[in-house]
């Protein structure tokens, strides 16, 4: 398969992800929030917005993944996008609870969906730079109140300041429903149907020290409102430090250190979160990740201090036709939309294979179990599963027919949930 090719169909099923990966695929978010950005330069377009099938929202589909500095195995596949990139989408959704509200909304409907995605890179001799931006229209059958144009728009940067040292910089700015924005959903939060305006940024500076070791330094910046609804804005400051060395060929250590601040409404919460990590791989089959420290966060005026453990294991298997991956970890972040620190469990497995050339099929299950940081009474569990086929019809085309279900529970509420199937066909082209 040439790169470009490998290029157009990685491009092709990063926009037909769905959200249920949020906990099933990806890494849940860091304990320690670490700003570590994603290499601009592995990031694929912003996406269109995806499918409301099943429960949580990937992080790769928002902001790059916080907890990339704890574990190397769960790196971008490094993947070179063409100088453009553009993508087209059409998708046909039936939902039995759109809204996402207790006891279950008036009636289910069909949702319809036209996106577009758009990427251009420039290149230089010690540097890249990605413009990326997306828009789409969704139309719902039941209640055309609900119809809405959502948009996404992101830059992404990286550049070699000297033989060994390296800065990057992403910034991502996304409208969207809650349950399509992943910074919302991709911490284990499943609010009732209502727009959203999130932002990302973050940027990092390494130095590698030796032909073993390596300084880094970061800041992430995050924030979430919500526009049409009386839910409590707000917003995390993250700057960290990293040292890693290298123990042998296939094996890694990273020491980290980040201070962070969480606003919530008019309440600012700092916290300060140190963990060890040892990122490993095994042959081309195997690769792991293992990760242990804790979170202190000081009293406030309103709040007693608290210090809280974090761990966090993540293994994945490859094979010639598919993959196997599981993560349990233990994390401290903000519960963005319930204005709240939370201190979770998060556990996911994904699962992939190959049927043949031109299809294939993949299901993913996540669950989370949080509770507030100073309130233990206050508690709020997600899961959700969601399974499916991806044909490539090749020439830049992809079909994707999926269902899932997710399910929620805040405090004493009632139980939510939600089921929904799915066919998409996508087109991609890079030049």
């Amino acid at each position: 398969m040439t790169p470009l090719r490998r290029a157009l169909l990685r491009a092709s099923l990063l926009v037909l992800a769905l959200p249920v990966r949020a906990l099933a695929q990806a890494p849940a978010p860091s304990p320690s929030p670490s700003p570590t950005p994603a290499p601009p330069v592995e990031v694929a377009p912003v996406p269109a917005e995806d499918p409301p099938v099943s429960a949580l929202e990937p992080p790769s589909s928002g902001r790059p993944l916080p907890d990339a500095i704890v574990t190397r195995a769960s790196g971008t596949s490094g993947v070179r996008l063409p100088d453009w990139m553009v993508t087209f989408r059409l998708r046909e959704t039936w939902e039995d609870n759109p809204l996402f509200e207790a006891g279950g909304s008036e009636e289910d409907t069909f949702i319809d969906n036209a996106a577009m995605t758009l990427s251009r890179t420039f290149r230089g001799s010690r540097g890249e730079l990605t413009l990326s931006g997306s828009g789409n229209g969704t139309r719902y059958h039941y209640d055309s109140d609900l119809n809405r144009f959502g948009w996404g728009a992101g830059i992404g940067a990286s550049q070699r300041l000297g033989p060994r040292t390296v800065f990057v910089m992403s910034e991502q700015v996304v409208s969207a429903y809650t349950r399509d924005a992943a910074l919302v959903s991709g911490g284990g939060v499943l609010l009732p149907l209502t727009s959203t305006f999130t932002s990302h940024g973050a940027a990092e500076i390494s130095q590698q020290t030796s032909t073993r070791t390596s300084l880094a330094a970061n800041v992430r910046y995050d924030r979430v409102d919500f526009p049409e609804e009386d839910l409590p804005d707000g917003a995390e400051l993250a700057l960290g430090a990293r040292f890693s060395t290298r123990v042998s060929a296939a094996d890694a250590i990273d020491l980290v250190y980040v201070h962070q601040r969480n606003t919530l409404g008019s309440e600012v919460q700092p916290a300060h979160s140190a963990h060890a990590a040892w990122n490993g791989s095994r042959g081309t089959h195997f690769a792991f990740g293992l990760a242990a420290g804790a979170t202190y966060l000081p009293a406030t005026e309103l709040t007693e201090e608290e210090v809280v453990p974090f761990g966090m294991v993540d293994a994945t298997v490859r094979g010639r036709q598919g993959s196997l991956s599981a993560r349990y970890s233990r994390s401290v972040s903000q519960a963005f939309g319930l204005g709240r620190v939370r201190e979770g469990d998060l556990v996911s497995v994904a699962l992939g294979r190959d049927l043949a050339t031109w299809v294939s099929v993949f299901a993913h299950y996540g669950y989370g179990r949080s509770h507030d940081v100073f309130d233990p009474t206050f508690v709020f569990e997600a899961q959700g599963y969601e399974g499916g086929l991806r044909f490539s019809l090749g020439g830049g085309l992809g079909l994707t027919a999926a269902y899932g279900r997710r399910q929620s529970s805040t405090g004493d509420e009632p139980a939510v949930e939600s089921g929904a199937a799915h066919l998409s066909l996508t087109y991609a082209k890079g030049f």
